[in-house]
């Protein structure tokens, strides 16, 4: 990251995935690394140990990012996000919810999926801190917010969506009154989920779609 970003002094934008914590965590490849220990009665969960211990690898790699990037003289804002939860071993899952995975309720289903995220500039942006239960098809709108741009007519339909459908993930989506709802619900506020598919369909597929529409006004 610190590399690309030094390699030119114009405006970027830079969108990089990382894949050390998705998987497979096979223990026998953390030879060197000082492993994260769990109480005893977790010891065998021998993948839990490999994820844990890359996400403190990861946590130390996000702090030196961060404290290069106080260092810089350019407005930098960097967002950082996951999607989902690891796919550790289910036994351990299921003794940390205390239940089976046929006594797992829809509702709690989507805490799989629960991660944080943050938004940091290395600048005073003129807004205070807050703390916003949202989901990652949002955070472009929120990042352009943060970073002074006016919005694209494609995010003012996900500003308006989102007043409605505040979370959604790949099993179904939350409403404002912080209700679950599966996909397959027949109730009102769907219109929202199957004009977002069309929209997506239209953004991603459709070789006729007119960009103006995702282009933010001032960029």
């Amino acid at each position: 990251m610190i590399e690309v970003f030094e390699s030119s002094d114009c405006p970027q934008f830079i969108f990089n995935v990382t894949m050390q914590n998705h998987g497979g965590y096979n223990i026998k490849k953390m030879a060197g690394v000082e492993l994260v220990e769990l109480k005893e009665a977790w010891r065998g969960f021998s993948d839990v140990e490999t994820y844990l211990t890359l996400i403190r690898e990861s946590d130390k790699a996000i702090e030196g990012l961060l404290e290069y990037f106080r260092t810089v003289d350019r407005p930098v804002i960097v967002c950082i996000f996951g999607d989902h939860q690891p796919g550790v071993n289910g036994l351990w899952i299921e003794e940390v919810m205390g239940k089976t995975k046929e006594q797992i309720t829809f509702e709690e289903q989507q805490r799989k999926y629960c991660v944080p995220y943050i938004i940091w500039a290395n600048y005073d942006m003129g807004k205070s801190p807050q703390t916003l239960n949202t989901s990652s098809n949002y955070l472009g709108a929120l990042l352009l917010d943060q970073a002074g741009i006016d919005r694209s007519d494609y995010m003012k339909f996900l500003v308006q969506m989102q007043k409605e459908i505040p979370i959604l993930n790949a099993f179904g989506y939350q409403t404002k009154d912080e209700v679950w709802h599966s996909f397959e619900e027949t109730i009102e506020v769907s219109k929202w989920i199957y004009d977002y598919k069309i929209v997506q369909y239209n953004a991603m597929f459709d070789t006729k779609r007119n960009k103006k529409y995702y282009i933010p006004k001032n960029v």
